[in-house]
């Protein structure tokens, strides 16, 4: 089933303009990284787990491919890309690239 049903996403698209649709599917016979090289063909992808220190199955696994909207960190820079531009920002001394990710979210 895909989630948030349509109803719910124009309800949520009413509050803002990122709005996140999953699926979730059975995994019996699957593990996250067999799914992830299945799905991220050429195109930027990745994969995000949620495992706790010391544990070796994650609760959670986040996987994307194909984005429409990237960010890459370097020292003092970060590169965004928006479908296919680019825009290089700057950093301010000693920023942590991901602040500036969460507040590009926002």
């Amino acid at each position: 089933m895909i989630r948030p049903t349509f109803e719910e996403f124009e309800q949520l698209a009413d509050q803002g303009n990122l709005i996140p649709v999953y699926r979730e599917l059975p995994a019996d016979l699957e593990t996250p990284v067999s799914v992830f090289l299945k799905l991220r063909s050429n195109e930027p992808a990745f994969l995000l787990e949620s495992v706790e220190r010391g544990e070796q199955v994650g609760r959670y696994s986040f996987l994307a491919a194909n984005p429409q909207r990237r960010l890459t960190a370097y020292d003092d820079h970060v590169v965004v890309q928006n479908n296919g531009d680019a825009e290089m920002r700057q950093l301010a001394h000693d920023q942590d690239p991901l602040s500036f990710v969460e507040a590009h979210l926002k």
